[in-house]
């Protein structure tokens, strides 16, 4: 439960900055959710634990091997994760426009 506890505060405090991690974040939330329902076994949980820092940790190196800005690998992780071969290329020119409309969040 410890765990689950750092792996949650790590990714909610993380995910304000790395949007790449919201979705670690939310299912991070889940596991809480369904193992506190007894949804899940001890054992399961551990499990899906384990895998979400995996999954930290990857895009954590993913990102420094690329040598991207959060906000563009925020973006390339999606792509990514959405299996868009050209994923690298969309996130640079993605970021490009976010930069170029920096009022886009409040329009």
């Amino acid at each position: 439960m410890n765990l689950l506890r750092d792996l949650r505060t790590r990714a909610e405090s993380e995910a304000n900055a790395t949007p790449a991690l919201r979705g670690l974040f939310e299912r991070a939330q889940r596991v809480t959710e369904q193992f506190q329902d007894r949804q899940l076994s001890t054992e399961r949980a551990f499990d899906e634990i384990q895998k979400l820092f995996a999954e930290q940790a990857k895009a954590q190196e993913e990102r420094a091997k690329l040598g991207m800005d959060t906000p563009t690998f925020g973006v390339y992780w999606l792509l990514e994760e959405a299996r868009l071969a050209t994923a690298k290329e969309l996130a640079v020119e993605i970021n490009t426009l976010f930069e170029r409309f920096p009022n886009y969040g409040r329009s």
